[in-house]
């Protein structure tokens, strides 16, 4: 977001810099041992804003803002979720609520929405 983020030095949104994208995962380094360690019995569920996978974003035509396609995912977050390969990925940003399994993992679309799209599409909310 242009006007209410301020990004650290170095960090640009502008000229398709992938700064902030790689900020972020880089948060995450040093946790590709989460599947590893943990027992078996427990499920690994990780979670994020942006869309891990392209596949995941509904049709165009179903979308409430059709141009957001431009800007929902990230191919950073993408490969990270490959590593780690969760039982469940819940993600959010295109305000459509659905599922689906890829990979073995189950992607989960928790859109809260606007209130606006909660009266126009109870459907997908």
């Amino acid at each position: 977001d242009f006007m209410l983020c301020k990004w650290p030095t170095g960090l640009t949104a502008l000229e398709e810099s992938d700064s902030i994208a790689r900020h972020f995962d880089d948060l995450n380094e040093g946790r590709e041992a989460l599947r590893a360690s943990r027992p078996s019995a427990r499920a690994v569920i990780t979670f994020s804003h942006f869309l891990p996978r392209p596949d995941l974003l509904p049709e165009k035509r179903f979308l409430y803002f059709p141009p957001i396609a431009k800007a929902v995912g990230s191919s950073f977050l993408g490969e990270r979720l490959k590593c780690w390969a969760p039982d469940v990925h819940v993600f959010g940003h295109t305000h459509y609520g659905w599922c689906s399994i890829h990979d073995g993992t189950r992607f989960v679309q928790a859109c809260l929405a606007y209130p606006r799209e909660r009266v126009d599409r109870p459907f997908s909310v």
